[in-house]
């Protein structure tokens, strides 16, 4: 949640608003909890609501995972207590600024190559990086698998040659792509590297203390950070509204 805090902040100075500040019930939420949170207050009637949910899909149009299908299920949007974003990426760290990352990740050799590499597609194809997996990594496998003629399928097997192109020497491009080393049925190799499940911790970190107009230098180039900012701070601008993300 302290992520969308920041880019609310980041909103604030961007629309000159000095002398407010955000205010809000911080929920936190994952898994099945944030379906029931949101259940929850929707019933209730008692609070208004801003939730955001990961999509978890792999491509445009992608399946949605269980989450944000539970999430969907337990959203009344008639009800006028709550309002429910899913995300248009992956997950929320996909929209970090990648430079950014590779300055926390400085000291880490791995994981510093890996926020290279999607640097690098990012500049050659951002769609690409708006649907990979930074926490658990990029795996070849699973790609290869996805069910001809799905949305994921279609995605794949139009952007693989690109992905590969990036990847780190000595992973799937280097072990697969070129030299065919292994079959790639319940293939195991890694196309980018995990950076982890405390990326948002750690981005969070790394910017405490910043001015809003340091946060607002840092994210404007950044649309989806800064549209999710606005929604933050349209929702809680004076308000003690819940959040939950």
């Amino acid at each position: 949640i302290k992520i969308y805090e920041l880019f609310a902040k980041a909103a604030l100075e961007a629309f000159s608003v000095k002398n407010w500040d955000i205010r809000m019930h911080r929920i936190p939420g994952g898994g099945n909890t944030t379906a029931d949170v949101l259940g929850q207050i929707v019933n209730e009637k008692e609070k208004l609501c801003l939730c955001f949910v990961d999509s978890d899909q792999h491509c445009p149009g992608g399946s949605l995972g269980e989450t944000a299908r539970r999430a969907l299920d337990a959203f009344n949007e008639s009800s006028g207590y709550a309002a429910l974003e899913i995300l248009r990426v992956h997950e929320l760290e996909n929209i970090l600024p990648l430079t950014h990352l590779q300055k926390i990740y400085a000291s880490n050799a791995t994981k510093l190559e890996a926020c290279a590499s999607i640097s690098q597609i990012s500049e050659d194809d951002p769609i690409i990086v708006a649907h990979l997996d930074f926490k658990k990594g990029t795996w070849l496998g699973p790609i290869v698998e996805a069910r001809s003629g799905s949305p994921e399928g279609l995605f794949w097997n139009e952007k693989l040659p690109r992905l590969l192109s990036h990847a780190p020497t000595g992973t799937a491009r280097g072990r697969c792509a070129t030299e065919q080393a292994c079959a790639l049925e319940n293939c195991a190799c890694s196309i980018i590297d995990p950076l982890g499940k405390e990326i948002l911790t750690e981005f969070a970190d790394s910017v405490n203390g910043y001015s809003r107009g340091k946060l607002l230098m840092l994210l404007k180039s950044h649309s989806e950070a800064m549209r999710l900012g606005r929604l933050v701070m349209e929702a809680c601008f004076g308000n003690n509204g819940p959040v939950i993300a």
